[in-house]
């Protein structure tokens, strides 16, 4: 056996393209199709909305009667009463204890204390036979306390009970065993604020006595400072006083050490050593008054021990009235002693002769006058930092003792602040525990209890028809939405054209709708089929979607002139030679030249569809037992139309598929004519049409909406890419059309103009091509108007294209 050409599995790109699909369909995504699937099955979500209603009604009948019981109650203190803490917070209220009325009455304590007071109760129809915590419970899980979001002094209460008349017995029981309550708690609350008032009481004094004695410890600091006088409110320290002074002394002393440092300075700068400049200097030094004349005067050495010995004496002055006041190692004593020390140092030194009384008149020179002078500015400026140190320390020291003093003053002015806001708690507490409320307590009402809404008898609350039907009706169907899921996933039928293009890999070229083939529509005389639609009919709807598929062809081979198109299907029953020759005559009607072949070796049919009788045909030109040509019928009803029957049945149709006439046969015909439709077996059922998908220029597969033809359509397009045919896409026969379908032949209009649900149409294949039967052998002859072999349905009247 020859090899066979390979081609390309998918249509061409410009194909693709025109379908508005840019070879990309195999990357579509589909998401969750709710509406499509509950218009696919309806029925299972309509019978599980009944079964849930009919579940929700049979709930309803055998469910127990429950029955409702309200009552308002408002509860207000008539003399809230509440004490005042010491830091002036709300310590105690009977107000706060409104907001927990609701806990109170849905507490198990007080349930059982209403049940034990209540006897009688306990004999009715839903407590009867059953013990005390059995009853509680019960009556807890059907009792509810609301209180009002608005007024938060009123409380809803509720009561539901299998008995009416113990809906409201029990609920008038625990409004009155609630008001009883309330008279004992109030009366309780009130005691207790009491006890709780003496006891703050005796906190406070406590408390103001502890001040007390703190206070008298801070003024027993107050009163060891030494004090100098009152100055308006407060007292002045004697420390304040100093530091007063030493703060004024401090600022003269440092501003005469700069003088002195300035003088110094200028000395060094300009005493260079050359006696003109001493004379200079000095007598710079006499006119600026810096010093004084010596030149004219020769007592200015005298003048200079004089002014130390005066100096002298009031440091010793000084120092005796120090030794009064401070201690032997007090600083500012130990700095005149310093001070003292060194100006005998300095007189010591001097160079004098005789007495102190005395001293040399020897006129000095200029330079000697300077040396002195500097030696004399030297020892001020040593006092002056010296005295500048002295009372750095005694004013620090001083300062100190002030920021005592006024930190003493603080702590008894806060102190004194303390006790008397002590002293106001005190009092207020005291007339609080006083007045009118608590010494009546016992005769007073204490709550303002009322009854805006009585208990009455139970009312029917329970079962509901409407919301226990209603649930059913809705689990129901959604419990069918469910089950109709699963059973859409389990189908294995194609639901819409995105699947099918996913699920293959190749562009949908075409869909047919269901054709009427009733003998009614058939042209007068003819001897063509009705079921050939495109020329009985050619302003039909199907007729318009032939045309459709034949644009699709015709862009498909757009740049060649010839083209060898096979019809083949996955299995029996698709309507692939009803799409073949309704293919063909429209391409004819195009004014094109088509041939078109019965490759069906095993049930022809085209003789029977174009009223042909011969005995030559497709499978004799295969044999050799006659030319091909030879076996071309032209079609006087249609021009531009030949036909090629089968001919007899041969009784090897595999083999003749996969000789190499074949191939011959089929590059003449395509020289000969525009276009050749071959109608090929289904590619499943037999292998006559592989061979000859793999010379052909290009296959189309049709194929109808019916179970488990995904798995059918995907298994035959393996098959054949398998084998290098170029598929050129796929063709949906036999869809429902939907209300509203009118001439919408684009891709996106297929979803809304077509339907794909349901299998079953009435109808076979006709001519015999039950699934079934494929394979037996066929007694009818070909023959002019010979009758048609009918389908299982036993009716062609609305046999499927």
């Amino acid at each position: 056996m020859e090899t066979l050409p390979a081609h390309s599995h998918n249509a061409p790109p410009q194909f693709a393209s025109q379908l508005g699909m840019q070879g990309d369909f195999q990357q579509a995504t589909a998401g969750f199709d709710f509406w499509g699937l509950l218009n696919r099955r309806k029925w299972i979500v309509f019978l599980g909305l009944l079964s849930g209603l009919a579940v929700g009604y049979l709930v309803h009948s055998q469910s127990a009667p429950i029955y409702e019981s309200k009552a308002i109650i408002l509860v207000e203190p008539m003399n809230p009463i509440s004490a005042i803490n010491n830091r002036g917070n709300e310590m105690y209220s009977t107000d706060n204890y409104t907001t927990s009325h609701d806990k109170i009455i849905q507490s198990s304590s007080f349930i059982e204390k209403t049940l034990l007071g209540n006897e009688a109760l306990l004999k009715g129809p839903t407590f009867d036979g059953q013990s005390l915590s059995d009853n509680i419970k019960l009556v807890l899980d059907d009792l509810e306390a609301i209180q009002d979001t608005k007024e938060k002094n009123l409380f809803y209460l509720t009561y539901r009970s299998s008995d009416e008349d113990d809906a409201k017995r029990v609920l008038q029981a625990i409004v009155q065993s609630y008001r009883e309550y309330l008279m004992l708690k109030y009366q309780d609350k009130t005691k207790e604020y009491v006890d709780i008032i003496n006891q703050f009481v005796a906190k406070l004094e406590g408390d103001h006595r502890l001040q007390l004695e703190e206070y008298k410890s801070i003024q027993a600091e107050w009163d060891t400072i030494p004090l100098q006088g009152d100055v308006g409110d407060s007292k002045v320290s004697l420390h304040q006083v100093k530091i007063k002074d030493l703060d004024r002394e401090l600022t003269r002393l440092q501003s005469e050490l700069s003088t002195r440092r300035n003088e110094q300075r200028f000395i060094t700068e300009h005493a260079t050593g050359e006696d003109t400049e001493y004379d200079q200097l000095l007598w710079f030094l006499e006119f600026s008054g810096a010093m004084p004349r010596v030149h004219d005067d020769e007592g200015a050495q005298t003048q200079i021990v004089e002014t130390t010995r005066r100096m002298l004496s009031e440091l010793e002055s000084q120092r005796e009235s120090l030794k009064l006041s401070y201690g032997p190692q007090h600083p500012t004593l130990q700095g005149v002693e310093s001070r003292i020390n060194g100006l005998k140092t300095y007189l010591a030194g001097q160079a004098f002769s005789g007495s102190s009384e005395t001293i040399a008149t020897d006129v000095l020179s200029p330079k000697e006058l300077i040396s002195r002078y500097t030696t004399s500015l030297a020892f001020q400026i040593a006092e002056l930092d010296q005295k500048v140190q002295e009372y750095s320390e005694q004013y620090a020291y001083h300062y100190e003792k002030a920021k005592f003093l006024d930190n003493v003053q603080n702590r008894m002015k806060a102190k004194e602040d303390e006790i008397e806001m002590t002293r106001t708690w005190l009092s207020d507490v005291l007339k609080s525990a006083t007045n009118s409320q608590l010494s009546d307590f016992d005769t007073q009402k204490g709550y303002n209890f009322e009854q805006h809404s009585r208990p009455e008898t139970g009312v029917q609350v329970w079962p509901n028809i409407f919301i226990i039907v209603g649930l059913g009706g809705c689990l129901g169907a959604l419990a069918g939405f469910g089950l109709a899921y699963l059973v859409d996933i389990a189908d294995k039928t194609f639901r819409s054209p995105d699947e099918i293009t996913r699920q293959l890999g190749l562009p949908l070229i075409g869909h047919i709708p269901v054709m009427a083939t009733s003998k009614k529509f058939k042209t007068e005389n003819s001897l063509i089929d009705p079921v050939i639609c495109t020329y009985h009919r050619p302003k039909s709807q199907a007729s318009e979607a032939f045309r459709a598929i034949r644009t699709a062809l015709y862009f498909n081979i757009q740049g060649r002139q010839h083209s060898v198109i096979q019809i083949t299907s996955p299995t029996p029953g698709d309507g692939k030679s009803t799409v073949a020759c309704n293919l063909a005559v429209s391409i004819a009607q195009s004014g094109k030249r088509v041939l078109l072949v019965d490759g069906d070796m095993r049930r022809p049919t085209m003789h029977h569809m174009f009223g042909i009788k011969c005995n030559e045909g497709f499978a004799t030109a295969l044999t050799g037992q006659s030319q091909w040509d030879d076996c071309v019928f032209a079609c006087e009803e249609i021009e531009g139309l030949s036909v090629m029957p089968c001919g007899p049945k041969p009784a090897n149709p595999a083999e003749l598929t996969t000789s190499p006439r074949l191939k011959l046969i089929i590059n003449e015909m395509r020289e000969q004519f525009d276009f050749v439709i071959i109608d090929t077996p289904p590619v499943l059922a037999v292998t006559d049409a592989c061979p000859m998908a793999a010379r052909v220029d290009g296959v189309v597969i049709t194929l109808r909406i019916k179970k488990n033809v995904r798995i059918s359509a995907d298994r035959a397009a393996e098959v054949l890419k398998s084998i290098g045919a170029n598929i050129v896409g796929v063709v949906v026969n036999g869809v429902g059309v939907q209300s509203g379908y009118g001439s919408q032949y684009s891709y996106g209009a297929y979803r809304s103009g077509y339907s794909y649900s349901g299998y079953g149409y009435g109808y076979g294949y006709g001519y015999g091509y039950g699934a079934g039967k494929y394979y037996d052998d066929d007694k009818a002859q070909p023959g002019v108007n010979q009758k048609k072999i009918e389908a299982s349905s036993g009716n062609m009247e609305n046999a499927p294209v």
